[in-house]
C-alpha cells in the first residue's frame, strides 16, 4: 500500500490534521514528500538500525540508546507533538488536542 493511498484512507475515516514522520534515508526530501502527499512532514528520523534492533529485542544499556541518534530524535519528535498538539481541558475536565 503506498503512503498516499494510506493517508487518503486516513483522512476519509478521521477528523483533524494528518502529518507524517520519515524514518532513514530516502532519495526525497521532506518538502517533496509533504508537496507529494498534501500534508506536513513533521519530522525525520534517522537511519539507526543497531538502535532499532536494540529498543526491539533489548540487551543494550539505557545508556547507550539513551545517546544514539534515535533516541535524541525521538525525544525531539515528542518535544514537537507535545508543543504542536498540546491538550486543552474541557469542561467536562477532559483533554482534547487543542488542534
Amino acid at each position: 500500500m503506498s503512503a498516499a493511498h494510506a493517508l487518503g484512507t486516513l483522512r476519509r475515516s478521521t477528523r483533524g490534521e494528518l502529518v507524517v514522520v520519515l524514518a532513514g534515508d530516502g532519495p526525497y526530501r521532506s518538502g517533496d514528500v509533504a508537496d507529494a502527499l498534501g500534508c506536513e512532514v513533521l519530522a525525520h528520523l534517522p537511519d539507526d538500525p543497531a538502535t532499532a534492533e536494540h529498543l526491539r529485542d533489548g540487551g543494550a544499556s539505557s545508556k547507550a540508546i539513551g545517546r544514539s541518534r534515535l533516541a535524541r530524535s525521538v525525544v525531539a519528535l515528542g518535544d514537537i507533538i507535545e508543543a504542536r498538539f498540546a491538550t486543552v481541558p474541557t469542561s467536562a475536565g477532559e483533554a482534547v488536542l487543542s488542534r
